[in-house]
């Protein structure tokens, strides 16, 4: 009897997880179906008949690339797609949206980046990630920096005490207490020290 229980108890756990999967990868509502209301200084969504597709109960909506949605939910932010479904689910106190269609969510030292889809382009496991020229982005993990390019390729491990870019085609590095340089004629997706590099006087 023991064992009928647990089987039927297994298989009402996986078609809720079935159930679940189907209805945030199937969503049948796009980013133009739905438009943005408030009601109580919150904010849901309506169909363009002006029908209630859900219910306000967000303090921000923001449009994050083509398909999906930044949203706040109390103090928390998430990823949500246009039928209410959690892509990324709100636990993040902090939030920021990167090149329109990357979103930037953390709390102290688990900030990460996550694309339009609610993908993990950088995981959540830096105290700060900043957008540079072209696409990259500077991390910081332990005070240490490095950069990531936009789908995730490391590019510079966080070896590094300081990182910036004065334009798109320079890269200025702080390692062991000296400055490099790198200027870039085409990809800097092979990044190396001390190969091409120069000190800076």
């Amino acid at each position: 009897v023991m064992k009928k229980i647990l089987i039927l108890a297994m298989i009402c756990l996986l078609s809720q997880s079935s159930a679940f999967a189907q209805s945030v990868y199937d969503c049948n509502l796009r980013m133009s179906d739905v438009h943005v209301y408030s009601e109580k200084t919150l904010f849901g969504f309506k169909s363009a008949e002006g029908k209630i597709t859900l219910k306000a109960a967000y303090k921000k909506i923001i449009r994050l690339g083509d398909q999906n949605w930044l949203v706040q939910k109390k103090n928390k932010f998430g990823i949500m797609d246009s039928c209410g479904n959690y892509l990324v689910a709100p636990k993040f106190r902090h939030a920021e949206r990167f090149f329109g269609k990357y979103a930037l969510l953390g709390n102290d030292k688990d900030y990460g980046l996550f694309s339009e889809k609610g993908d993990i382009i950088i995981p959540p496991e830096y105290q700060k990630i900043a957008p540079l020229f072209n696409n990259m982005f500077l991390t910081c993990k332990d005070y240490k920096y490095g950069v990531t390019d936009k789908d995730g390729k490391i590019l510079l491990d966080n070896d590094f005490d300081d990182i910036y870019m004065p334009n798109p085609k320079t890269m200025k590095i702080k390692y062991e207490g000296e400055w490099f340089e790198i200027e870039r004629s085409a990809h800097i997706s092979d990044i190396t020290l001390p190969k091409n590099v120069k000190q800076v006087p």
